[in-house]
């Protein structure tokens, strides 16, 4: 987890530094392994969920702690039945969300976001359609 972490913050500072020295990166070789970076925070996230869930376990094993005791007292089968029919209805419509909008302006091509052209009063600091 902390090694993704680690990543992810050379990742950034490594682009702002090219950034800041106007260096070409959108036709350097290296660049197409980019993409590759958005995956780390997802991995950071299970990395750290299996951590915690793998560390009760030898708790378990060696008879420290009884399995009644490591279990949440108040959590009934309909509650986590529940729980996990919302989380997975919920990440569900943000990803047919996340899908249609990517798709969306996707097709629409980076014409499509560029903002209408917008003239500045230099000393009024309004702003004037064309």
């Amino acid at each position: 987890m902390m090694t993704m972490g680690i990543l992810m913050i050379l990742s950034s500072l490594f682009l702002l530094i090219l950034i800041a020295l106007r260096r070409p990166i959108e036709h350097a070789k290296w660049f197409k392994w980019a993409p590759w970076v958005i995956a780390l925070p997802y991995i950071a996230n299970l990395c750290g969920w299996i951590l915690t869930e793998m560390g009760r376990q030898p708790w378990l094993v060696q008879g420290l702690l009884k399995v009644e005791d490591g279990v949440s007292p108040n959590m009934t089968v309909g509650l986590v039945l529940f729980s996990l029919i919302s989380y997975t209805l919920i990440y569900s419509a943000l990803a047919v969300a996340m899908f249609y909008l990517t798709r969306k302006y996707a097709l629409a091509g980076p014409e499509a976001a560029l903002p209408e052209s917008v003239d500045v009063l230099p000393a009024l600091g309004f702003a004037q359609e064309e």
